[in-house]
């Protein structure tokens, strides 16, 4: 039978996304042979560039993970031929999630404009060493673009369009989703410049796992939850490698399911004050369905901030009026990025469309 060229090209497509399935359980240290040798897999590639659109918080994170973790008597990297600094391996039961992960977090501070290698060295117990070099192209200074916009099906690199903050994400025909379900998974886009804003983006849930872990699980394992934050600038110092401290922060819409609940419901998190509003419902979410997410921030006199949520399934009308609103005093954080978080969920996220709005007047 003669294929037309729009099948072969659809065929294609999906071959594409298999064997990218496929090279990303290998990447994860799943796929490790017994007996074999330890392996330094870097997810995103061994030549990454940070920047170019616009710088979305301080530091970059070179995500990764070492098979046969077991293996390594201890874990290093060096930029720029510059002193070796440590680096922990999972499971740390935050932002590491398996056995040999790692998150190399590098202030932009240090990074020269241009070209940047890091190495990453990983000291053997049988007294050997293995290494391997990372290139960072840099730029500094420049501005993400607001209006902004991701179109999944159209990017080939998910690091082309957005910085992968934590975990093992990869692109399908719906859009960016978790490979290894944990604590918060993230991807960052926009700019720590960025003040009063509006998102659109959507959801899919494929499995919440709260119910599956908790009480045993990791800390905050009783809830699952795909969520968007608004006005990120960073993870406080905590002494931690990687840092965990996620406050001061800006306004985290939690779209919440607890552990034994029959449903979901959207909460604030605010970086001043803790939990800004919670609804005071649950409402059922089917598993494979999408739901589309819009979340706003807007600057009040004070000032104070005003954050606004709501979710609808695809197919039926945006509601008239959010969900939920929460209004947040004047120590929150006055600008930054926007977050796209998974937590104890297999979830795809789709398409970004992001818009500053004006601040409300007097």
């Amino acid at each position: 039978m003669k294929r037309s060229p729009s099948s072969a090209k659809f065929l294609l497509h999906k071959l594409r996304f298999a064997l990218v399935g496929c090279a990303l359980v290998w990447l994860s240290g799943a796929g490790a042979a017994p007996g074999a040798e330890p392996v330094i897999n870097v997810w995103y590639g061994l030549e990454q560039s940070f920047g170019k659109l616009g710088n979305p918080q301080p530091r970059i994170n070179i995500l990764g993970s070492v098979a046969r973790a077991e293996d390594i008597d201890a874990l290093s990297f060096s930029l720029n031929g510059g002193p070796a600094m440590p680096l922990s391996m999972g499971v740390d039961l935050r932002r590491l999630a398996r056995p040999g992960d790692f998150n190399i977090e590098i202030e932009r501070s240090d990074l020269r404009d241009g070209m940047n290698e890091v190495m990453i060295k990983a000291a053997l117990r049988d007294g050997g060493a293995i290494s391997t070099t990372v290139r960072i192209h840099f730029t500094p200074d420049r501005g993400w673009p607001l209006p902004y916009q991701i179109d999944w099906s159209k990017v080939e690199r998910i690091q082309d369009v957005a910085e992968v903050m934590d975990g093992l994400w990869k692109l399908t025909p719906q859009g960016v989703r978790t490979v290894e379900p944990y604590y918060d998974r993230v991807i960052a886009i926009g700019d720590m410049q960025w003040t009063d804003y509006e998102v659109l983006t959507s959801v899919i849930f494929h499995k919440m796992l709260a119910d599956e872990i908790a009480p045993r699980g990791p800390p905050y394992s009783n809830h699952a939850h795909a969520s968007v934050l608004l006005r990120w600038r960073g993870h406080d110092n905590d002494g931690k490698q990687p840092r965990v401290k996620w406050h001061p922060t800006g306004g985290l819409a939690m779209f919440r399911a607890n552990a034994g609940s029959e449903g979901n419901q959207w909460i604030w998190h605010g970086g001043e004050s803790g939990f800004l509003a919670q609804e005071a419902h649950t409402r059922p979410v089917e598993i494979g369905s999408r739901y589309y997410i819009k979340a706003r921030v807007e600057t009040l006199p004070g000032p104070k901030t005003r954050y606004s949520v709501k979710a609808w399934k695809a197919g039926e009308e945006e509601p008239a009026v959010w969900d939920l609103v929460g209004i947040d005093g004047e120590r929150d954080s006055q600008s930054g990025s926007l977050l796209l978080v998974v937590h104890h969920s297999d979830v795809t996220f789709g398409n970004v469309e992001v818009r500053g709005v004006a601040p409300p007047g007097p």
